[in-house]
């Protein structure tokens, strides 16, 4: 390793082997630095990277977890202390001060304390790396609203040791730079380009899918009840992680009571062959509900496989994805959130529309990948090191 190349710590709070906006990270920056990456999980680090995993806490309830939730917002040192018990989080701060880092990339907001704190120790600079809007986090009201005290604490607290920042979409920095008036560049969730052939649709046999994780909330069982009242034409393929065993069982259940028939359920695929597999489909579909502005803002990376899958793609119409297809001409949008809106949608397209889509898509990816954007990221590292 070239002793005059600059230093980086890539920071993450979770499983790396399951977080490839990292992943990605990681990549690009070894082909230009020193990288060292900490962060949970077993993982074995691509050339000229090194890992140092730490374990992950687990916090069982207490009195100061009570405690926080009641006096946090009177007490704020209530909320330091909860933040500063998890031990990988001390351990983080321990190794990162010991060693002349240039430059922490502090991914996610519970990476950012430890991030600021150790790079006071050795003058190094401080990239943000927000993956969505932490204050509307959460999959009820209750757990958006009980949480976000604390996560304006950090923010107030530590984001003053923020150098540079960067975020998945235009709506996510737009509320970032309402709420605290930060400026940040957008990096999207999008792969690395790979060729993919262009696969005429069968007009009587059109196959939709949908990839990612069963996890509730997702209303992947309302794309099962969409497909009551869809053409007989269209098949879906759920292409999906159990992530939560009990929910993919219901999955299972309701299909088959449903659309035995019509849906199908596939054994997941690993992150790197996800474009390979998808790519014999000819409509990627995701549904959300507009009720979280992460949700409203989303620029999910399943899009953006869809896209290098050569995928026609149909979306509830949320703000950023809404704002994607038209504009490039990918695919088309439902009239609301609801999946007779999406059945609706789906009814409408002719085969014709969908071989526009499908090579539009095509066509987008060549510009729309990591390429371009670890490219942009890069860059950001470049400007923030010659500072």
């Amino acid at each position: 390793m070239s002793a005059d190349k600059k230093r980086i710590c890539i920071l993450v709070f979770a499983n790396i082997a399951f977080d490839i906006r990292v992943q990605r990270q990681i990549e690009a920056a070894r082909k230009h630095y020193q990288v060292d990456v900490i962060a949970h999980g077993e993982w074995k680090p691509p050339e000229g990277a090194h890992y140092i995993p730490l374990p992950k806490t687990i916090l069982k309830p207490s009195l100061t977890s009570l405690a926080m939730l009641l006096f946090g917002n009177m007490y704020h040192p209530l909320w330091e202390k909860r933040y500063w018990r998890q031990k990988e989080y001390r351990q983080a701060v321990e190794i990162i001060q010991k060693t002349p880092y240039d430059l922490i990339h502090a991914n996610d907001l519970n990476a950012l304390p430890v991030a600021v704190k150790a790079a006071a120790s050795n003058n190094a600079r401080v990239l943000f790396d927000a993956h969505e809007f932490y204050l509307a986090q959460g999959v009820t009201k209750w757990a958006v609203e009980s949480r976000r005290p604390f996560r304006k604490y950090l923010f107030n607290t530590y984001g003053v040791g923020i150098s540079r920042m960067i975020t998945v979409s235009a709506g996510i920095a737009n509320l970032y730079f309402s709420e605290f008036g930060w400026k940040s560049d957008i990096v999207l969730n999008a792969p690395h380009y790979i060729e993919h052939e262009f696969h005429p649709v069968d007009p009587s046999h059109i196959n939709i899918v949908n990839q990612g994780s069963a996890i509730r909330g997702r209303r992947i069982e309302d794309l099962i009840m969409m497909m009551k009242m869809v053409d007989p034409r269209y098949h879906l393929f759920l292409l999906l992680k159990p992530s939560q065993k009990d929910y993919y069982e219901e999955l299972k259940l309701k299909a088959s009571q449903i659309a035995p028939d019509r849906v199908t359920l596939l054994d997941t695929v690993p992150p790197q062959n996800i474009t390979h597999e998808i790519n014999k489909f000819d409509i990627g579909i995701h549904i959300l509900d507009a009720n979280n502005l992460n949700h409203f803002y989303a620029l999910p990376k399943k899009i953006f496989e869809y896209v290098m899958a050569g995928l026609g793609i149909v979306v509830t119409p949320l703000e950023e994805m809404k704002k994607l297809v038209q504009d490039t001409q990918i695919g088309t949008v439902a009239e609301d959130h609801s999946w007779a809106a999406m059945a609706k949608a789906l009814n409408a397209l002719t085969p014709e529309q969908i071989n526009i889509h499908k090579k539009n898509s095509l066509h987008l990816a060549k510009t729309l990948n990591a390429d371009h954007e670890m490219g942009k990221l890069m860059e950001i590292y470049a400007v923030m090191l010659a500072g």
